[in-house]
């Protein structure tokens, strides 16, 4: 009976937290190019030999995540790029915006938005439009702990 209600209590809590985020999502944020939406020279929609040819080898795979050192995180989805995560300084967005930049440069290039904040982090989004569905929101999400990016994101609202 615990367990029950346990599994009852785990399920409200992501629940409520989805609300939230769809919540942020559905808010006003700024808007960027989709040209902007790249790390290097990985974007969105970009084809896994794409990626590999970029990057080499990955570290490891584990389901449809490629893992690459503390570089990369990136969801490939029928042989295509999902989501990326970077963690590296040594990757930048067109706009020269890379890990190690402060909150300051990030809102001088791309302009205040809305964001998720908790204590010292804070998480920014920016939003285009895929060129091929312009119902598709695209995000560039930022991640800032203590003012100084930690992590860069390209993701797309999939369901």
């Amino acid at each position: 009976m615990k367990n029950i209600f346990l599994v009852i209590f785990i399920i409200s809590t992501l629940l409520q937290s989805c609300d939230l985020i769809q919540e942020l999502l559905e808010g006003e944020t700024e808007y960027i190019n989709k040209s902007q939406l790249y790390i290097g020279d990985l974007t969105l929609f970009l084809s896994k030999d794409e990626m590999i040819k970029y990057l080499g080898k990955p570290d490891s795979i584990i389901n449809q995540e490629y893992y690459y050192d503390d570089e990369f995180t990136i969801i490939v989805q029928s042989d295509k790029i999902w989501d990326i995560v970077c963690k590296s300084p040594k990757y930048a967005t067109p706009d020269g915006i890379k890990i190690g930049d402060t909150k300051e440069k990030v809102i001088e290039t791309y302009g205040q938005t809305k964001s998720i904040k908790n204590k010292e982090t804070e998480i920014m989004f920016y939003e285009s439009y895929s060129t091929f569905n312009s119902t598709v929101p695209l995000y560039l999400i930022l991640t800032t702990k203590n003012n100084i990016v930690e992590k860069i994101q390209l993701w797309f609202h999939y369901e």
